[in-house]
């Protein structure tokens, strides 16, 4: 039994987890032993006491502080008012859609911007979104708002819960829902939180789909939800093909059309002749009309596009985002695609390695993103600032890395309060709203070069004791997973 009276002492925790000790130090740190997201393990335990209860109020906490400020600065439905954004995505992106969609209404065209208290129609999101997010409509606006807040806590409890399985910590509710505040405090979580956004289910199906690829269902299950919004489907499957998970794409690709066909023959039911292909058109158009998503006007934009539009003044197109896409995913993708071939038996895909990592930054960063998508980069961050899933091999890369997937998640010197108060001059404006696109794209650049030079002739060059067997010419100790800090 170990020594010492801390509150963390050993015997606290259940024989699946090992301990960390620190030099000159009683304090233990619990790191979990498995070797991904789907490593057998008990999924939650309560974990020390004391932590577990100041995890649990800090959270409840931050949530009823950004509740609060929701119904502070709570936006009517109706037309925008940028000093009142409280829930505004959630009537204009969730409840109104869903309540026309409920009533046959199209919530692609004009009709029904005409009919409905919302600014405009929504973007050309998969018909998919429409039957999930029915059984809203059938609630009074009220009770909806507070249900969905609800969810969307939960589904934060879920990235906390995916993210750190992924990056190889013990999933102990502490820890659990300490990040889960963490997450909530952040730019990015607090930005979904406050607007109402469906954020939260785009960053729960492109962290299935990434870590859970070798389970058919699941991952195509988790591809089905991210594919709702185009601009994260798209470099989603690329990567996904990459990696090799082709059958979970097409089970994926396989509900998404399922899904959309029943949300499209629901709205034309009753006999109208509807053009869906013009709405949709007509709606995109007027959703990129719009100044504030303008690459050239956004404090929000993260995408690598974004960046170089905004200090050309160039106003690109649907298409030409596309165009700019393919040539910024290609090597990446083909970099991955290497790594898994050569890897072959020995690739895993359920931990956040160098593969997902890459595949996770390419999402965000080759086509039209804002800092709200962030979130997603949660269990790459994680995975780095602890030295787990292969990472204590790359020292300082990692740290790097950690630091700038976590610096545009937390940065707060781009929202629009900020940039109000500092009333800077266009240039200091300018440089300070391209910081999060910047950092993304250098940890995008710095792990594709990683994952294509990593030695792939040795299946087993991530684990730091085998190489250290081999060296000595005795057997490899395998008793330490490589996901686990000690590799």
């Amino acid at each position: 039994m170990e020594s010492g009276t801390g509150w963390l002492r050993r015997q606290r925790f259940p024989k699946h987890e090992v301990m960390k000790p620190e030099p000159n130090d009683c304090t233990r740190q619990p790191v979990d032993s498995g070797n991904g997201l789907f490593t057998p393990r008990v999924p939650f335990f309560p974990g020390p006491r004391i932590a577990a209860a100041v995890m649990t109020v800090l959270l409840a906490v931050l949530l009823s502080l950004i509740a609060w400020r929701i119904t502070v600065r709570y936006q009517a439905p109706g037309k925008w008012n940028a000093d009142r954004q409280g829930y505004c995505d959630f009537h204009n992106g969730v409840y109104y859609p869903a309540l026309a969609f409920a009533q046959q209404y199209s919530p692609y065209g004009q009709n029904y911007a005409e009919s409905f208290p919302v600014e405009r129609p929504i973007p050309m999101y998969a018909p998919t979104v429409l039957l999930l997010h029915w059984p809203v409509a059938l609630l009074d606006l009220r009770s909806a708002e507070i249900l969905w807040y609800v969810v969307m806590a939960g589904l934060l409890l879920v990235i906390a819960w995916v993210s750190l399985g992924a990056a190889g910590w013990t999933r102990s509710w502490w820890i659990v829902a300490g990040l889960a505040a963490v997450l909530a405090g952040s730019r990015a979580g607090y930005g979904t939180l406050f607007t109402g956004y469906f954020t939260f289910e785009l960053v729960v199906g492109t962290l299935l789909a990434v870590f859970a690829g070798q389970r058919t269902w699941v991952g195509g299950f988790g591809f089905a939800l991210a594919a709702i919004k185009p601009t994260t489907g798209i470099p989603l499957a690329i990567m996904m093909l990459a990696r090799g998970h082709w059958n979970s794409l097409l089970a994926g690709s396989a509900l998404v059309l399922a899904t959309s066909g029943i949300a499209i023959a629901w709205v034309m039911a009753d006999g109208t002749s509807v053009s869906l292909l013009q709405q949709f058109q007509t709606s995109q158009e007027e959703h990129r009309a719009d100044p504030n998503e303008l690459p050239v006007n956004s404090w929000t934009r993260v995408d690598a596009l974004a960046i170089v539009a905004k200090w050309n003044r160039w106003e690109p197109d649907d298409v030409q985002h596309l165009l700019v896409m393919f040539p910024l995913i290609a090597f990446p993708a083909l970099a991955v695609w290497r790594n898994q071939r050569m890897r072959s038996g020995d690739f895993v895909g359920d931990r956040a390695d160098l593969s997902a990592t890459v595949s996770l930054l390419a999402v965000v960063v080759t086509l039209y993103h804002h800092h709200y998508d962030l979130v997603v980069l949660a269990p790459v961050g994680l995975a780095a600032a602890a030295g787990t899933c292969g990472w204590k091999r790359h020292p300082l890369a990692r740290w790097i890395l950690a630091l700038l997937c976590f610096f545009p998640m937390v940065n707060y010197l781009t929202s629009n309060m900020v940039l109000e108060a500092l009333q800077l001059f266009p240039l200091a404006e300018k440089i300070v709203t391209s910081l999060n696109g910047l950092a993304l794209v250098a940890a995008f650049a710095m792990t594709t070069f990683l994952v294509w030079s990593e030695n792939l002739d040795d299946p087993d060059a991530g684990n730091s004791q085998t190489d250290q067997s081999r060296r000595a010419g005795g057997t490899p100790n395998l008793s330490v997973p490589a996901c686990s800090p000690n590799s």
